[in-house]
């Protein structure tokens, strides 16, 4: 079972990597550690593989991300039964800011940057 979950997996990230997508620049900018403004205990983290991160206060959740046309984000994970779920949420990168459409609501996240720790 586990194998077809990483095949899946691989498979959609090759699908996502000959879309081609909207905002070329934004594949590269959108890469690093997010965190929801005003709760840093809510974050995304992007990494350069085509994986992501959100991470909460009980725990965290990990799996494939892509970027298509339009300003959609396209999210796959696996729940605790193993059941592969794939969203499609829109969002806007603007600098050290990233919203993410949840619903009707926009969540905005901000860049972390190590400096604002200290």
């Amino acid at each position: 079972m586990r194998s077809y979950i990483v095949f899946l997996l691989c498979v959609m990230m090759l699908l996502c990597a000959a879309t081609n997508p909207a905002m070329a620049d934004d594949s590269i900018d959108i890469m690093g550690r997010w965190d929801l403004k005003n709760q840093d205990s809510y974050y995304l983290r992007f990494n350069g593989d085509g994986t992501f991160r959100i991470g909460m206060p009980r725990g965290f959740r990990e799996g494939a991300y892509c970027l298509l046309d339009d300003g959609i984000l396209q999210l796959t994970t696996k729940d605790a039964k193993g059941v592969v779920r794939t969203t499609e949420k829109k969002y806007r990168l603007k600098g050290d800011t990233l919203e993410i459409k949840d619903g009707v609501k926009w969540k905005k996240y901000t860049r972390y940057k190590a400096d604002d720790n200290k």
